[in-house]
C-alpha cells in the first residue's frame, strides 16, 4: 500500500506523467478505451492490494477504502472530464482535482489514524481502540513549552 501510495504521491506533485500516458493512451486507442484501461487498471490495483493484505485486518478497509474513492475520484471525475463541452472542461477539470485531492487528504488521514491515533481521533470517540495505546508515542506538549503554555 505504501508503494501505491507513494505512486500517488509521485504522479500528482504537479508532474505531467498521468497527463501525458493518458494523451498517449487516448492518441492509440481513442478516448473511451483510455478511460476504460484506467478504470480497469484501479480495480486490478485496489483488488491485488485486497489480496495482499487479506491477512491484515486492523487497517485494511479504511485503507482500502480510501484507495477505491480515490480511483473513484480520478477514473470517474476523469472520465466526466473528457465528456464536457469544451465551455465547461476548465470547471470539470478543477471538479476532477478538487474530488482527487479531497480524495488524498482521506487517504493521508487514514493512514495518519493507522499509525498514530491519538492524534487525529479523541480518546473519549468509540472510534479509539485499546490497541491504540501501543501505537506511536506523540508528546502532549511542543519542546520548550510546559502543558499550561498549549
Amino acid at each position: 500500500m505504501r508503494l501505491v501510495g507513494g505512486g500517488i504521491a509521485a504522479v500528482k506533485t504537479g508532474g505531467t506523467v498521468h497527463a501525458d500516458a493518458m494523451r498517449v493512451v487516448t492518441d492509440a486507442l481513442g478516448a473511451r478505451a483510455a478511460v476504460l484501461g484506467s478504470a480497469v487498471a484501479a480495480v486490478a490495483v485496489v483488488a491485488a492490494l485486497w489480496l495482499l493484505s487479506r491477512t491484515e485486518r486492523r487497517d485494511r478497509r479504511r485503507i482500502l477504502g480510501t484507495l477505491a474513492g480515490y480511483a473513484v475520484a480520478s477514473v470517474g471525475l476523469s472520465a466526466l472530464s473528457a465528456s464536457v463541452p469544451s465551455s465547461w472542461y476548465v470547471t470539470a477539470t478543477f471538479v476532477e482535482e478538487s474530488g482527487e485531492a479531497l480524495a488524498g487528504v482521506a487517504f493521508l488521514i487514514a493512514v495518519l489514524v493507522g499509525v498514530a491515533p491519538r492524534l487525529v481521533l479523541p480518546a473519549a470517540w468509540p472510534l479509539r481502540r485499546t490497541a491504540d495505546a501501543h501505537t506511536l508515542e506523540v508528546p502532549a506538549t511542543l519542546p520548550g513549552r510546559t502543558a499550561e503554555g498549549r
